[in-house]
């Protein structure tokens, strides 16, 4: 759940997911009846599930300001150019 408003969140990130929790690591007996190949695949549809309730992908203009909540948020970084421009994060 959501530390502030109690809803239902699901934690995950398919780029660094190593395994579902109560499946095994790769070579140990399964003690769930599931494998580590079906908890994959569970990670990469829920991803998928996710990714087509839609994605923003902010325009960036002089001045804006971009707040989100990382404990409730799948995002990914998109290219940047360093050299062009300056990023602040706090």
């Amino acid at each position: 759940r959501h530390p502030d408003t109690g809803r239902l969140s699901l934690y995950l990130n398919p780029k660094n997911t190593r395994r579902v929790c109560r499946l095994p690591r790769s070579g140990w007996p399964a003690r769930s009846g599931r494998t580590v190949e079906e908890g994959d695949a569970m990670v990469r549809r829920l991803a998928e599930r996710v990714i087509e309730t839609g994605v923003y992908a902010h325009a960036w203009k002089k001045g804006d300001l971009v707040l989100w909540d990382n404990r409730q948020l799948l995002h990914a970084a998109s290219p940047f150019d360093a050299d062009k421009y300056q990023r602040l994060l706090f």
